[in-house]
């Protein structure tokens, strides 16, 4: 008789169609019979292709809040609605791919869960938030996406901590045929530059770095002389011919094409992403898409997997990858398959 697991992503946040897919896949390659319970923007990706049960559809609405208050209340709700209008005693597991702890922690529940940890802990997590986790954590499981997450986990105490990992991307295709793309009202002809380097993080998290890189008079010299086209989200307007400042939402086609055609991903996270991991990585790791990286925790954990140093710690080191013989980058990676969802925890 197959088991039963209840999959549930309350918060449903943007960027998790992916992990959702992955994680209810390899569910059911286990032969698990699988319900489902997220948003109804994620279901719409979902169901294009996973036939799957969906047990309820949570409102837009619920995963829109403005506010964090907002946010709690309706997560409040959310966590209401699934405990105590959902019979959890007739599956055999229950997992959550994401869960807001000041919420989840005021329920006391007969099942076990498993809880998939992404920005829920770090050093500075609030005395408030860490009574929370330590309370789930003495009647549930929490599955980190890394080693180093782990063992932040276990120097604060946490002990029933497992890891896994946040899964690989199925390969993007190019959807257009041509080299031509309008970026930022700008026809770019990708055969033009000897280079294209996309920065997708762009000021992402409140960093200034890429900001401060990309409006250097003597790093856009060095883009001039080397014929390199920088492209990158969310920075701040540059006049250089040779930059490219997307500050709009891309959709699915533009950024998948802008990706593909790059030569290089530069993914820059600031310190304060120790304890989290990127879908970005993931990504390019996928697509077999050379990337460099912030030197920061959360990130030297996948250095074994790269048959190149991606790390740089400041602008000189940067620039010096980015200018460098690009041969290294032709086969960026080795034994990506072990990265992918494994559920050995379950």
């Amino acid at each position: 008789m197959s088991k039963r697991i209840l999959y549930i992503d309350p918060i449903s946040p943007y960027g998790h169609d992916n992990l959702n897919k992955r994680y209810i896949s390899k569910f059911i390659e286990k032969g698990y019979i699988v319900d489902v319970i997220l948003s109804k923007r994620l279901k719409e990706k979902l169901e294009k292709e996973i036939d799957v049960n969906f047990l309820w559809i949570i409102p837009d609405i619920f995963v829109n809040a403005k506010s964090k208050y907002l946010f709690h209340f309706y997560q409040l709700l959310i966590c209401f609605r699934i405990i105590y209008l959902n019979k959890l005693k007739y599956y055999d597991h229950v997992f959550f791919s994401s869960f807001d702890e000041l919420v989840l922690g005021l329920f006391k529940v007969k099942s076990s869960f498993f809880l998939l940890n992404h920005s829920n802990f770090s050093k500075t997590t609030n005395f408030l938030k860490m009574f929370f986790l330590k309370k789930l954590e003495k009647k549930h499981t929490f599955i980190v996406l890394s080693e180093n997450i782990r063992q932040a986990f276990y120097l604060s105490g946490f002990k029933n901590v497992k890891v896994d990992s946040i899964g690989l991307y199925k390969k993007h295709s190019l959807e257009i045929s041509t080299n031509n793309l309008l970026l930022a009202g700008r026809l770019i002809n990708f055969k033009n530059y000897k280079r294209v380097i996309f920065i997708p993080t762009g000021a992402k998290l409140g960093d200034n770095f890429i900001t401060s890189l990309i409006k250097s008079k003597k790093f856009q010299d060095i883009l001039i002389e080397n014929n390199v086209l920088i492209i990158v989200k969310g920075s701040s307007f540059t006049s250089c011919a040779n930059i490219v400042n997307l500050n709009y939402q891309l959709n699915d086609t533009e950024y998948r094409t802008i990706f593909m055609l790059s030569d290089l991903i530069v993914l820059h996270y600031p310190k304060e992403f120790k304890y989290r991991v990127s879908g970005l990585l993931f990504e390019c790791f996928s697509n077999n898409k050379a990337c460099l990286l912030t030197r920061i925790d959360s990130f030297l954990d996948f250095g074994t997997f790269f048959n190149y140093n991606p790390y740089y710690s400041n602008e000189n080191e940067l620039v010096k990858k980015l200018t460098s013989n690009y041969k290294e980058y032709k086969y960026p990676y080795n034994n990506i398959n072990k990265l992918d969802v494994k559920l050995d925890w379950i």
